[in-house]
């Protein structure tokens, strides 16, 4: 009697223990935070423009009630949203080139028993990879991609290349033939495959070429003389679709039905129009695709001296009035508070505030805030600027000098990425 009692209390303590244990076992598993098992961003895109998506992926489903607390360094505003097993993390500017950034996530909650943890999640940003360039020889000149920490790669090379346009498929080349003075227009496939030349109605010479935001199209201008099948023109807009192909681009009407004579014109970012400014002042836009096809009606937005470049952040291209600028989408036209300072002709808007560049008579280049304050970027030196851009993200000046060199400079840092000897960057 007395060993079963002894039995019983002993089985008693040991399955009492075993409770304990348990017990200890789920509440380490209730109060265990959530731990992070990947992450997805593009880099590319990011360093493109604002708007990209940092997916951080978590072991467990998450409270989506609770909004973890999330910086970036260097500084990035950001927008966070819970969903699932992700923390999505959404970068409101565009990332630099080449660049080291640490996400810091603080107070991840899980959704069952609201157990906690913090993340860092570190990544680098490519180096710059987009970036063509001109480079004339004695003999042959050369089409380059060039970047900050790898050699340079030459894309294309001929003989009297006078223009260029990339996408991430396709090179546009012209060249002069010194014979006839006439321009021939090779779009050559950068991966591979049988090149195509352009017909145009006349043999004449191109006058500017750009390249669609997306990579899609062509759109160049083309002075051609009175022959006996043709009407001389200047600076007659064309387009041509890169997809479609035939080798065949099309011109562009106006509001009219007649075709458009452009002193500029440049793609509207975010769509799939272009703008043109003719030679009384009247602005233009127009569907590229549908001016491909023939079937484009061009639309009359308003009066302007000049374009400005398009605005980036944004999906508008600025315009410039006697002074005074708007922002014309693929909807309107929309005046905007901000003025150009008249001290110099070399001068372009580089965010959505107003903010502009601009390059002294000495040489260096300065950057005004929307306010009126001004700094210098990058003091003069050596060469003068012969020509000035930003950079599509808005975050780098783009510089020729005189001397035939292209520069791109941090604006926030007033740092130099990059010296190549070339011209006609593909940035601008």
């Amino acid at each position: 009697m007395r060993r079963d009692r002894r039995f019983a209390v002993a089985m008693t303590a040991v399955l009492g223990s075993l409770a304990v244990i348990a017990g200890a076992l789920v509440v380490v598993g209730v109060v265990k935070g959530p731990a992070l098992t990947g992450s997805q961003v593009n880099l590319r895109a990011a360093e493109a423009g604002a708007g990209q998506r940092l997916v951080l992926a978590s072991d467990q489903a998450l409270d989506e009630t609770v909004a973890p607390t999330v910086t970036v360094e260097p500084a990035v505003p950001v927008t966070v949203s819970v969903q699932g097993t992700a923390v999505t993390v959404q970068l409101e500017a565009a990332l630099a080139y080449d660049t080291d950034y640490t996400v810091s996530v603080r107070g991840v909650a899980g959704a069952v028993g609201g157990g906690r943890s913090d993340w860092t999640e570190r990544f680098s940003t490519p180096d710059v990879s987009d970036l063509l360039v001109l480079r004339h020889g004695a003999g042959e000149d050369e089409v380059v991609s060039v970047g900050a920490r790898r050699d340079d790669e030459v894309a294309y090379r001929g003989e009297g290349i006078v223009a260029f346009a990339g996408t991430a498929s396709d090179l546009a080349i012209v060249q002069r033939d010194p014979s006839t003075g006439s321009d021939v227009v090779t779009v050559v496939p950068r991966q591979g495959g049988d090149p195509t030349v352009l017909a145009f109605p006349a043999a004449g010479t191109v006058t500017s070429l750009r390249a669609s935001p997306d990579g899609s199209m062509l759109g160049l201008t083309y002075t051609q003389p009175q022959t006996a099948f043709t009407a001389a023109g200047s600076d007659l807009l064309f387009t041509y679709d890169l997809a479609r192909g035939g080798g065949l681009p099309e011109l562009v009407p106006d509001d009219h039905g007649e075709q458009i004579s452009a002193v500029d014109w440049t793609f509207v970012p975010g769509s799939a129009q272009l703008l043109a400014l003719t030679p009384t002042g009247r602005l233009l836009r127009v569907d590229a695709v549908d001016a491909f096809t023939g079937q484009a009606v061009a639309t009359d937005v308003g009066a302007a001296d000049a374009l400005r470049g398009t605005l980036p952040g944004a999906q508008g291209v600025v315009v410039d009035d006697a002074g005074s600028l708007s922002v014309v989408t693929a909807d309107a036209l929309a005046p905007v508070p901000w003025r150009l300072d008249g001290t110099s002709p070399m001068q372009v808007v580089v965010d959505d505030q107003g903010a502009t560049l601009s390059a002294s008579a000495q040489g260096a280049l300065v950057l005004r805030s929307a306010s009126g304050e001004t700094s210098t970027v990058l003091p003069a030196a050596g060469d003068g600027i012969a020509a000035l851009c930003s950079s599509r993200n808005g975050l780098y000046a783009v510089v020729t000098t005189e001397g035939g060199e292209t520069e791109v400079v941090s604006l926030s840092e007033g740092s130099v990425l990059l010296t190549t000897e070339g011209t006609d960057p593909s940035w601008c």
